[in-house]
């Protein structure tokens, strides 16, 4: 800003602040782009300490999947009928999606709510015909040691409302929601306000 000032001084000419004012501003765009430390923050950067991202970014980096997930999920296994699935859906279903899984307990798909209304509305003869891993469709997992940044990010990418969350081997562990989430960032943030 101070160089525009000068440059208006010097040149009395009052047509120069708007050029002026565009090439400092696209300057200082391009240079935040490249390189988005200042002299300061980039040493705190090199030791690992991010003053970009805030403390809500903070927390959601910090915290993992397991810290937040739930074991408060539907799983149906891959062999199960259309019609054994309406007949669960019915009366013990808690969520609107279900995880399949195979004998090993290793996930196979999800059931969306919206897939599972449209195959029951399919004609009679499939009920018994169709099983639940020709309806199941496939789902980003999430690890349990991924961080809740990352989870959150999958979550709005494909706006479903359940992640699986897998361990090692595929299995499924547990469910990761965007509730889930929130819930686990209030507690962390009431947390240390309580600490600080």
């Amino acid at each position: 800003m101070t160089s525009i000032f000068l440059l208006f001084e010097m040149t009395k000419d009052y047509t120069i602040i708007i050029p002026a004012l565009f090439s400092c501003i696209t300057a200082s765009m391009l240079a935040e782009w490249l390189f988005p430390y200042t002299m300061d923050t980039y040493a705190l950067h090199k030791i690992g300490i991010e003053v970009h991202h805030g403390a809500e970014r903070e927390i959601l980096e910090t915290l993992k999947v397991k810290d937040a997930m739930s074991t408060d999920y539907d799983k149906v296994w891959e062999g199960m009928s259309l019609k054994e699935l309406k007949d669960y859906f019915s009366k013990m279903a808690r969520h609107t999606d279900f995880f399949v899984v195979d004998s090993e307990g290793r996930l196979v798909g999800v059931i969306p709510f919206n897939i599972l209304k449209n195959a029951v509305f399919a004609e009679d003869e499939l009920h018994n015909i169709l099983l639940a891993k020709d309806i199941a469709v496939d789902a980003p997992t999430v690890s349990l040691d991924e961080p809740l940044s990352k989870a959150i990010e999958k979550i709005g990418k494909k706006r479903i409302d359940h992640l699986p969350v897998v361990d090692e081997e595929g299995r499924l562990v547990g469910m990761l929601s965007r509730k889930c989430v929130v819930d686990a960032y209030n507690r962390e943030a009431m947390r240390r306000r309580g600490e600080g």
